[in-house]
């Protein structure tokens, strides 16, 4: 969406290479994400701006500072997580301290990660808050034909199987759902959980009631078959999915973390904070068609004021100078 520039995506080789296929994004693998694989590529490339999408790449970047200031290249961090290890001093917190003296300018996703930074005052002058935005294209287009009938679940839960998003207690929710009424759910995503995760859904005898998906590249054809979305995130930065599963008007329900808190409100979801309030939260939404169908029409309404694209690309260019 950001128009006027190349640009190319380092990463390792995996599944993202489709992913980025699909969006006519251009990559350059590495073997690894490091600082020398990254200064590898700046000394081939040049680029005018380097733009580290996370806390490891922002390191990598800044411990190649000396060079990249030698040969102009601009140096931007972008915090897509309100990582609650950023909130107290520690090692991640520490390095991040010091790599921040590199860089021109810090993106935040929301408030949050700047303020509750142990640090803020290292990079509070240099931060700027861009909320995340999507194609709504894009979307569009990855669900067009989607047969809403074939397959479906009672509730979706789409990210990483890392100790972030808490896929367990997804598990304990849907476990305890279906002492109620029978619920099926589907988790979309891959990580270093999924044998945790199956061997905790075989503990709680969920088998044939959660589907593990594993990673996709449109995962958003398991939203649109879902009846709901659940997220019971520990900290979040400001999450995309959350964003694609309102625009597909999918109810949505999250614990009220930054980020999440800033996304819901009562016209699309509901914020919970322990299982139990998963729980009837759910099953409310579930057994109630004419208030599903309310915050079905909310979540899509909340999409469209929060999804501000003109705002986010010039805030963008903007900062890339």
């Amino acid at each position: 969406m950001v128009d006027g520039y190349e640009h190319y995506y380092v990463c390792p080789d995996g599944p993202i290479n489709d992913f980025l296929a699909e969006r006519g994004i251009r990559h350059i693998p590495v073997p690894s994400l490091t600082p020398l694989t990254v200064r590898k590529v700046l000394q081939r490339d040049r680029p005018d701006i380097a733009h580290g999408h996370d806390v490891t790449a922002s390191v990598c970047l800044a411990v190649n500072a000396l060079f990249c200031h030698r040969h102009g290249i601009k140096l931007i961090s972008h915090l897509h997580n309100n990582d609650t290890r950023m909130h107290k001093v520690g090692v991640r917190s520490i390095v991040y301290g010091v790599a921040s003296l590199a860089f021109t300018s810090i993106i935040a996703v929301s408030d949050p990660v700047v303020d509750e930074y142990v640090f803020r005052f290292l990079i509070e002058k240099k931060a700027t808050t861009v909320v995340n935005v999507i194609n709504p294209q894009n979307i569009a287009d990855k669900v067009k034909g989607v047969n809403t009938a074939i397959r479906r679940w009672d509730v979706a839960a789409v990210g990483r199987l890392t100790d972030q998003k808490d896929p367990l207690m997804f598990v304990d929710i849907i476990a305890e759902m279906n002492r109620s009424r029978e619920t099926t759910a589907v988790m979309v995503g891959n990580g270093d959980m999924e044998q945790q995760i199956r061997e905790h859904i075989r503990e709680r005898g969920l088998e044939g009631k959660i589907e593990l998906a594993g990673f996709q590249t449109n995962p958003y054809t398991y939203i649109v078959r879902s009846s709901l979305m659940m997220m019971p995130s520990k900290y979040e930065g400001y999450p995309m999915v959350a964003l694609e599963a309102l625009m597909l008007g999918a109810p949505f329900l999250g614990t009220p973390v930054a980020g999440i808190s800033e996304i819901v409100d009562e016209r699309c979801g509901y914020l919970c904070t322990d299982v139990q309030e998963f729980v009837d939260r759910a099953l409310s939404v579930l057994g109630d068609t004419d208030l599903r169908a309310s915050l079905s029409r909310g979540a899509m309404e909340r999409s469209g004021e929060l999804n501000d694209v003109t705002s986010f690309v010039g805030n963008l260019k903007s900062i890339y100078g």
